[in-house]
């Protein structure tokens, strides 16, 4: 059985700055597009830059979005696999600390090593204060921190969090109900 949980991120509180700048910027630029024209300089070459700064504005725009509703955690086998679009990481279930979780609602992650952290969203591999690398996949201030050895800890949202956990232990029933029969 695959368990599979994606985390929610609400896009209108999490990417509303975002999304703003981007939209400023394209603003700036139409709004430079309508301003007198230095000379020398061609009415092609004004297409040219508007043409490539929206399309800029609107890739990561796109991108942002994409990576928010694209996070995901999946259970197969004996392994969790972690993904937030780009950037992903495969842990052994054994390794993971499952009943050790602790709150982390107020965890800082001030140093993100490769990953989108804005607002209150942190997707991917960040480092605590202390050092320690951790994977998130948060979304909202209700997160917890679930240990694992030799690798990043996970902060998840406690939504996903306990998605995971009900289908780790719907995985597990079938297995007992198994051994007991025989």
């Amino acid at each position: 059985m695959i368990c599979e949980a994606t985390l929610h991120v609400p896009l209108s509180s999490a990417y509303a700055l975002p999304l703003a700048i981007c939209l400023l910027s394209a603003l700036a630029v139409a709004a430079t597009w309508r301003g007198p024209i230095a000379e020398g300089t061609s009415i092609r070459s004004r297409h040219i830059v508007l043409g490539a700064s929206l399309a800029l504005v609107l890739t990561v725009s796109a991108g942002l979005i994409y990576q928010a509703r694209s996070a995901h955690i999946t259970v197969q086998g004996d392994t969790l696999t972690s993904s937030a679009l780009f950037v992903s990481t495969t842990i052994p279930l054994s390794a993971i600390q499952f009943d050790d979780a602790v709150d982390a609602s107020t965890l800082a992650l001030p140093r993100r090593k490769l990953g989108t952290s804005t607002g209150s969203v942190q997707l991917g591999r960040f480092e605590t204060e202390t050092g320690r690398e951790v994977f998130a996949l948060r979304a909202g201030a209700a997160s917890l921190r679930i240990p694992v050895h030799g690798k990043a800890d996970l902060v998840l949202d406690r939504p996903l969090y306990e998605e995971i956990r009900a289908c780790l232990a719907a995985r597990q029933a079938p297995l007992q109900d198994e051994g007991e029969q025989g």
